[in-house]
């Protein structure tokens, strides 16, 4: 969802931020694969690997756009949209393409009608396992100039009350926005999801609006983010006592659970120094964080080949087959990386 960012004072920090990239990427294949889902490290941290990611998306399209602040907004965006078309689309595309493929040869039940091609091709994939994430991110991407133009008019602080609010408001009427979504996407969240409502909260963009506004905040104040730890630790304390003890509607529960997301990040962003202390570590981190729109785009596609031959991580599979699907979708996304790498090169060579 971004570009490593450079030629600014605080370069110093991106190491971090794609170290925190590559643990979040494995903890994604982690949430794919179940080994640790009963664990307290499952429960308050790999389980929010995904809205993490949206924090950090934040974070580094606000630098992205602080390196282009003295062109026009009009041309920053025509480049804004150019990069990210070569950097998120093209990879989706060779995804989507095995994808249709393994459809075709294995899954004959799955019609293929045009309007679904055509809507995969778009980034609207309801009938790909965890396809809901590229939805999201490609919608984020596509609302973040707008986004980031009424942050700078409104101001930082506003900006963040009104999308707390919105974050609020996007769980108290989550089923009338679900519904709405139903009937603006022709109900077809449920092909592939057996009738799961809930797809359509997941890739409602509004809700994640908090997280993105955020980490642009968060950019802005990067050299200090010291400074930010002891708030964001007292706030992420509260903030999970409230959620352990307070007799808390669930809908409000699932927004305070989200608004929490965000001190964490910090937390982890400021411990990611530490990374450094073991340099073997931090270069494999360094490039998962780096590739990980490729290792998502490529463990969907495993995942959800795995599931075509009638494989699936259940909770109640011995522990060992768990793990084993783990390294299944790590090798497997990582190998497909390194194959969509090639490709590029030989294309570029040919160009």
């Amino acid at each position: 969802m971004d570009e490593p960012a450079g030629g600014t004072r605080r370069d110093h920090r991106i190491p971090d931020i794609a170290w925190l990239k590559g643990l979040c990427i494995i903890g994604v294949l982690l949430i794919h694969s179940q080994p640790l889902v009963h664990s307290l490290a499952y429960e308050y941290v790999i389980s929010r690997a995904v809205l993490i990611f949206i924090v950090l998306f934040g974070v580094t399209s606000e630098l992205w756009w602080q390196r282009h602040a003295a062109e026009p907004w009009r041309r920053t965006a025509a480049a804004w949209y150019r990069t990210r078309l070569v950097r998120l689309m093209i990879p989706l595309w060779g995804m989507l393409a095995l994808w249709w493929l393994l459809v075709i040869t294995l899954r004959p039940p799955i019609h293929v009608a045009p309007h679904i091609v055509v809507a995969t091709a778009l980034g609207y994939m309801p009938w790909i396992g965890t396809g809901w994430f590229v939805t999201l991110a490609l919608e984020l991407v596509v609302l973040f100039p707008a986004l980031r133009w009424c942050v700078h008019r409104v101001g930082g602080r506003v900006s963040l009350v009104v999308a707390a609010a919105v974050l609020v408001a996007s769980y108290v009427y989550m089923y009338p926005i679900i519904h709405l979504m139903r009937l603006l996407l022709h109900d077809s969240g449920g092909l592939r999801l057996g009738g799961e409502l809930f797809y359509y909260r997941w890739i409602f963009a509004p809700a994640y609006f908090f997280g993105v506004v955020a980490g642009m905040a968060i950019a802005r104040n990067v050299v200090h983010l010291g400074a930010a730890v002891v708030p964001s630790a007292v706030a992420l304390g509260l903030g999970v006592l409230v959620r352990q003890y307070a007799d808390l509607d669930q809908r409000m529960l699932l927004a305070l659970t989200a608004s929490l997301d965000v001190p964490l990040t910090v937390l982890l962003l400021a411990a990611m120094p530490a990374v450094r202390l073991a340099p073997l570590l931090a270069r494999a981190l360094a490039w998962l964080g780096d590739a990980s729109w490729g290792i998502y785009l490529g463990q969907t596609l495993i995942h959800d080949g795995l599931h075509a031959f009638g494989f699936e991580p259940e909770e109640t599979a011995a522990l060992a087959y768990r793990w084993l699907y783990f390294a299944i979708l790590l090798t497997g996304s990582v190998a497909l990386v390194h194959i969509g790498n090639a490709a590029r090169g030989v294309l570029a060579r040919d160009r």
